[in-house]
């Protein structure tokens, strides 16, 4: 399998941990390196650490990896299949909200993730948290 910017980014990261960065994130900026910022979620990028990538069909920004924007993936779809094996937990922040088409297409992609075999799955909307565990 080719190795694309992504890819690379996660395997050289040292850590088990994961959050991922919604359009719909409400929280401060983040300034960590185990962030991934998905498409508008880059907004919340506080500098240069972390990775952002996306198509920029909401983000008008630099993003780290560019995606076109004609495919037949979601750009979360394409984040959760370059994620290595050594990766044990991802939190999602901002994917729920929005159209309710998107936040159905979000949680099953988070649904298909937890079926990969993960540890644990992290999946925050404001005050309910869902978690979904691969038992």
């Amino acid at each position: 399998m080719m190795q694309n910017a992504l890819s690379q980014y996660l395997m050289n990261l040292n850590s088990q941990e994961l959050i991922l960065i919604g359009p719909f994130y409400q929280g401060p900026p983040i300034d960590s390196d185990h962030a991934i910022f998905v498409d508008a979620g880059a907004q919340f990028r506080k500098s240069n650490r972390g990775f952002s990538v996306g198509d920029g069909d909401s983000f008008d920004g630099p993003l780290d990896e560019k995606l076109s924007q004609i495919k037949d993936f979601s750009d979360l779809a394409y984040v959760f299949k370059c994620l290595p094996k050594k990766i044990r937990h991802v939190t999602l922040d901002g994917f729920l909200g929005g159209r309710p088409d998107h936040e159905l297409m979000n949680l099953s992609e988070a649904h298909g993730l937890s079926n990969r075999g993960f540890g644990a799955l992290t999946l925050q909307c404001n005050q309910p948290v869902f978690v979904f565990k691969n038992a």
